[in-house]
């Protein structure tokens, strides 16, 4: 049974996840808080926890101060960012304060499972992995998708982790947009990304 801690200030969506997650038969949540001052004061006796569900934009403490209060704390419970933000916004900083994933609200039911399972190291209650574009990119990151980037494929991979457009990537590199566009679409492709979501969703998992 994976054992799951939600941080989310809404209730409808605390309720929401909570039923999505128990439906499962696979999961249990634990916990549940409507912001980071209550789980902070409950955290010593959530450690066996296996997975976070981490809201970013919330009353008091952010999702990203969360993240780096876990950090100093050494805390080794993986955490899963569930926000309205895109993330372009979010997602590499989230990723470089440690969250192992970053979802967007509007996912679906599927992909938030998949996601969940990834992180955990789990697969369906048959023990098959679920394979959805977001468990794809776990497939893709595993079979050293770097090797088989061009160098100017990297340099584009890696500005567009960093949230630059094609027009401020193409500017720094001194190349035209529709190069820049060519490479976004050729790395895309040997990594398995289907959107910028996808691409950004690596980026979080690259020790750069």
């Amino acid at each position: 049974m994976v054992k799951v801690v939600l941080i989310e200030d809404q209730i409808i969506a605390r309720v929401g996840l909570r039923s999505i997650l128990h439906e499962c038969g696979d999961m249990l949540v634990v916990a549940e808080f409507a912001n980071p001052s209550e789980f902070f004061l409950h955290y010593g006796k959530l450690l066996d926890a296996q997975l976070l569900i981490l809201d970013i934009s919330m009353p008091g403490m952010s999702g990203l101060d969360v993240l780096k209060e876990l950090g100093k704390r050494n805390c080794t419970i993986p955490v899963l960012v569930l926000s309205i933000y895109p993330c372009r916004l979010y997602g590499k900083q989230a990723g470089d304060l440690g969250a192992k994933g970053y979802l967007t609200k509007d996912c679906s039911r599927e992909e938030l499972i998949a996601e969940i399972r990834r992180i955990v190291g789990i697969g369906d209650q048959n023990g098959k992995q679920i394979r959805t574009p977001s468990t794809d990119i776990a497939y893709a990151m595993e079979s050293g998708f770097l090797e088989k980037l061009s160098v100017r494929e990297r340099e584009v991979f890696h500005a567009l982790c960093g949230g630059q457009t094609c027009k401020e990537i193409a500017y720094d590199l001194g190349l035209s947009v529709k190069s820049v566009t060519t490479y976004k679409s050729r790395l895309m492709k040997k990594i398995g990304a289907a959107s910028l979501n996808d691409i950004l969703r690596i980026g979080m998992t690259i020790d750069w």
